[in-house]
């Protein structure tokens, strides 16, 4: 059941799924309509799941679910991931590259594979206040609050000299 993100409560599950480049306003209308068309039927262990879809920067699809304090099933969990295969594939799209981080560059986001990222924290471009998304974020509370971070806060605080 389609619900809006800022209704789901700060505990709802989160996946950010991360674009190479910028979308198009059409690209992210296609999105967020075959988001919105899994997410109403969408379901858990035989229950609706409460579910938003939304584009942030243009860049980052994010799907949260309210898993009303019961797990979401594996098929719910494997349900919403071939969605986002099923958007990659229709729209030639590459959102599930696990192998790509993005930081700001003063108001630009730059989106760099791990091994850019680690070479431009050893040349110090990057340093521990750059701004990164932190793609691993789980819950809507973590995603309002430790998404867009300082690299410090985050995962990539590893690749900092």
């Amino acid at each position: 059941m389609k619900k809006e993100f800022k209704e789901l409560p700060t505990a709802s599950k989160v996946w950010v799924y991360q674009a190479e480049n910028e979308l198009t306003e059409e690209t992210i209308s296609d999105v967020l309509a075959m988001g919105t068309t899994f997410i109403e039927s969408w379901e858990s262990h035989g229950s609706e799941i409460p579910a938003s879809i939304d584009v942030f920067y243009k860049q980052f699809v994010v799907i949260s679910a309210d898993d009303c304090g019961d797990t979401l099933c594996g098929r719910a969990k494997d349900g919403q991931l071939r969605m986002m295969k099923e958007i990659e594939s229709n729209l030639g799209l590459s959102l599930t590259n696990r192998m790509i981080t993005s930081y700001k560059n003063e108001e630009k986001i730059e989106t760099i594979s791990f091994n850019e990222f680690k070479e431009l924290a050893k040349s110090g471009k990057i340093n521990k206040d750059t701004i990164v998304f932190n793609n691993l974020v789980e819950t809507k509370n973590d995603f309002v609050t430790k998404w867009e971070t300082p690299a410090q806060n985050s995962w990539h605080n590893q690749f900092l000299n």
